[in-house]
This record gives C-alpha cells, structure tokens and sequence, in this order.
C-alpha cells in the first residue's frame, strides 16, 4: 500500500535525524534540514503528524515532547497565520506528494552538506579548525588577524547551523576538505 511506503520512508528519516532530535536543541536538526525556513519545518512537522494519524500511529512517547517543543519554538518564529497555515498545508499533503516533498526536503539537507556553501577563505578556515588549530594559529597561518579568523569560524558556524568547532572539524572531514585526525 502507497501509504505505507510513504509512512515508512519518513520513519527512515527521522530515524537518522533522531540523534539530532534528541539533543538539547530539537529545532537543530528541523531548522538545518529545512535551511531556516521556518514555514517549511512546520509543514514537514504536519505531513509527519497527519501520516502517522492516518496509518494509525503515534509518535513514540519520547520524541512526543521533543516536537511539542520544536513546534512552540517554530511557532515563535513564524507570525500565527504562517504556522497555522504552514501545519494546515502539511496535513492536507496528499499521500502521492508526500514522497516529493521528501526529496525537497533531502535536497534541502543536501545543500547544506556541500563545501559551496561556504567561501573559499571560509573554507581554508574550516580546514585548519579540522586539524586541531586555534584561531590565533589560524591567523598566523593564513596571515589574517585573530579577530578575522573568528569572524570566519562565526561565520562559518552559523551557515552551517552549528554551535561548536568540533562540529566544524566533523563537517571539514566528512565534506572531504580535510583528512580525518
């Protein structure tokens, strides 16, 4: 049955997103995947609840608060009429478009994964965070002030949607920009 396809897809990917989901920050991985596009993240979160309603399923108890919260936090950052229109549009996503809007969605997450997505100096910067420098040493290594090697490892931090220079470090490695340690 087509909707069964589509439900157990899904549960494929929120089962790789669940480590993400369950850290302190349970927008962090809904607010990368979807590029900060708020509006979008609560339609993801719609299609998600209508299909589990419609197969006759439930959130487990343990994710159940988690998206209680994303959905508050989402609904803080959209004006109301965005969110209730934005839930309203995911419920009503036909069973045949859910599999689309998935591929949206993992398109969405795919940019996101891409070096290109930074500049080239960028880059460099994300490179030596991944073998262990610190911003001053990264300043003497690229001739730029500390300050400006900060600037870069902020800047890179938030295109990225991440919170620590380990995160860098593991992106660095995994996009190929730098030999694992």
């Amino acid at each position: 049955m087509v909707r069964n396809h589509h439900a157990r897809y899904f549960l494929k990917l929120a089962e790789r997103a669940e480590p993400e989901l369950l850290s302190h920050d349970s927008t962090h991985w809904l607010t990368r995947a979807t590029q900060g596009h708020f509006a979008f993240a609560v339609r993801l979160l719609g299609v998600a609840d209508a299909l589990c309603e419609r197969v006759g399923s439930r959130w487990p108890a343990y994710q159940q608060e988690r998206i209680a919260h994303a959905l508050a936090d989402l609904r803080q950052r959209l004006s109301e009429g965005a969110y209730l229109d934005a839930w309203a549009g995911g419920r009503a996503v036909a069973d045949g478009d859910v599999l689309t809007l998935a591929c949206q969605t993992h398109e969405a997450a795919e940019a996101l994964s891409t070096p290109s997505l930074l500049t080239r100096r960028e880059r460099e910067v994300a490179t030596l965070i991944a073998r262990g420098l610190t911003d001053r040493a990264i300043g003497q290594t690229l001739v730029i002030t500390e300050r400006t090697a900060s600037a870069h490892v902020e800047n890179i931090l938030r295109k990225l949607g991440m919170t620590a220079r380990a995160q860098i470090a593991a992106w660095a490695v995994g996009s190929g920009l730098a030999a694992a340690p």
